[in-house]
Formats: C-alpha cells, structure tokens, sequence
C-alpha cells in the first residue's frame, strides 16, 4: 500500500508540474503580447523629442475605506492618491531607436496642480498604457494618454487588433482632453 500511495504521490506531483509549467508559459506569452500592444501605442503617444516620464499603470494608494467608498462615486482617482508603476528595464530597451530621454513616472512629484520633475522641478508630462481588456482572441482594448497635473492631460481608448503578422491600432476613442 506504502508503495502504490508514493506512486500516486509522485505523479500528482508530476501532473502539478506539468499544469504549472503550462500556466508559466502562457503568462510569459501574454506578457510579451502585453508588451507589444504597449510599445505600439506608447510610440503613437509619446513626442518626437524631449523627455518623456512613462508608466505602465498606477496603483490608487488610498486604503481607507470611507474614500473608497467616496472613490466609488469618481470615475478616476485624485492624483495625490496615485502612485503611478515604472515601467520594466526590458521593456524601455525596446524603445531605444527613438531620439527622446525615457525616464520613469516616479522621478515626478506633485507641486501644486503640476507635475514636476523631482530633480529639476521642471514640468513634467506622464505618459502612460495601461487597463487591457482583452475583447477577443486577436483585439485589446487599452487605456492610455498623458497626465500633467490635476486639470492638465489626455487619455484615450486604443483598439488594438492583431493583423498581417503584427499589431495595429484599429481604432481611438478620446476620454478627455484639457491642457493647461
């Protein structure tokens, strides 16, 4: 009996490292699909030259649960409440052809209603991809824009479709657009 339970043990064992393994290789694979729709449209948004402060989501960083129940009520959250995700050094790399200076989205601060730089305190605009929403196998929708202080900004909607070997943008929708 001791036997035939090692048995059973083993290969419970090699099937869950079987299922694992796939489940690492599928996220690998969206992660790179992920990064391709987000190089497409971050080349679409980003500017030709200057310096470009870039994020790949943000994080609302307000725990209390009276504002989030007040946030419930607000399509976005105040910008004191975000803490903008940097994006991965992988991922800049791919943009390394562009003639513009890539920093992260956390070398900014708030200064006032702006946006600064931390070290120049020179105004700063934030670009960001980010929110997929996956509409079928070949098409995501992605949320991105810019941000430049509390009234000062763009975001967009991207469909994103996978065609003729590479990915395209299909389609934009504008959100909101105020630059100050």
């Amino acid at each position: 009996m001791k036997s035939r339970t090692r048995i059973l043990l083993i290969g419970s064992i090699g099937i869950l490292a079987c299922v694992l393994a796939w489940y690492v290789h599928v996220a690998s694979v969206e992660l790179a699909r992920m990064d391709d729709i987000r190089e497409l449209v971050f080349r679409k948004i980003i500017p030709k030259d200057g310096t470009a402060y870039m994020s790949v989501g943000y994080i609302n960083n307000n725990a209390t649960t009276t504002t989030r129940f007040l946030n419930f009520f607000r399509k976005q959250p105040r910008f004191q409440e975000i803490v903008f995700i940097d994006p991965r050094d992988t991922f800049l790399e791919r943009l390394h052809d562009l003639k513009i200076d890539f920093k992260r989205a956390s070398q900014t601060k708030r200064n006032g209603d702006d946006v600064v730089d931390k070290q120049t305190g020179k105004h700063a605009t934030i670009y960001f991809v980010e929110n997929f929403k996956h509409v079928s196998n070949l098409e995501y929708e992605v949320y991105a824009g810019t941000h430049c202080g509390t009234h000062c900004g763009e975001s967009d909607s991207y469909l994103v479709g996978y065609e003729n070997g590479g990915w395209h943008i299909k389609s934009k929708y504008n959100h909101f657009d105020s630059i100050h």
